[in-house]
């Protein structure tokens, strides 16, 4: 989705109608180990931090101006609990409220983790390949290396119906409750009826 759409979608769903004969890969980065792997400086500086997305001219709307938003650095999954870096390198530009450079250097830290391919996993297109992914949860990138080629793709942006849900936020005690649920309570019926269906957790 483009950024600076209101609310950022949820998820995303996307069907490979004609893969490229070479390239055109797309991959995903883990945006928990993202943000568990900076460094405790970063993390640090990044509590309760703003940053501005901007778009480019492919993403403008009828009023012909480049997208923007702010979200939080940092954001809390609405049915993990966990943290999330919530930044991209093509879309985020800064960190609000710091001076140039040290929003730059913070950002540099967080491309870091970006880029580590432990956190990455590749998926290689075929006729009718469908892919389903949470960007509450993860960054994906299009590789565009199949030029002379052509790929066609169909993508459907999803929405999340729970209101309070729709916007980034970050509540850093929620996470911790979440990490003492995953280790100290087992799984109950509505749990299981969560994972098998999608629907709502009471967790």
């Amino acid at each position: 989705a483009a950024p600076g759409a209101e609310p950022p979608p949820m998820g995303s769903i996307l069907i490979c109608k004609q893969p490229a004969p070479v390239g055109g890969d797309t991959l995903w980065t883990d945006a928990y180990a993202m943000y568990e792997g900076l460094p405790p400086s970063v993390k640090s500086k990044l509590q309760g931090a703003s940053c501005l997305h901007q778009g480019y001219p492919v993403h403008r709307g009828p009023n012909d101006v480049d997208p923007s938003s702010v979200h939080p650095a940092l954001r809390t999954h609405p049915e993990t609990g966990r943290t999330a870096l919530y930044v991209s390198p093509l879309f985020t530009k800064a960190v609000v409220g710091l001076p140039k450079e040290e929003s730059d250097a913070i950002l540099t830290q967080c491309w870091l983790s970006v880029n580590r391919p432990e956190y990455q996993s590749r998926f290689r297109w075929e006729v009718g390949s469908i892919a389903m992914w949470d960007n509450r949860s993860c960054l994906h990138y299009a590789c565009g290396d199949w030029w002379p080629h052509t790929r066609k793709m169909e993508r459907i942006c999803v929405v999340d119906f729970d209101e309070a849900a729709k916007r980034p936020f970050y509540r850093p005690s929620q996470a911790i409750l979440s990490a003492e649920a995953a280790f100290n309570k087992a799984p109950t019926a509505d749990t299981w009826e969560h994972i098998a269906t999608g629907a709502p957790s009471k967790l």
